[in-house]
């Protein structure tokens, strides 16, 4: 499917996810490789 914009508000709706311009932010950080251990070191530091 195909990004839509709706005519109402000008808001783009997204059909796909990865199509979201949000979805790949941190592709590149490299201490986010490891999605589990990064979050387990945030949280066993708080």
């Amino acid at each position: 499917m195909k990004n839509k914009k709706n005519k109402a508000n000008s808001v783009k709706i997204f059909t796909k996810t990865e199509k979201h311009p949000a979805f790949g932010m941190w592709k590149n950080r490299k201490d986010m490789k490891d999605p589990v251990k990064y979050v387990r070191n945030i949280r066993s530091a708080g």
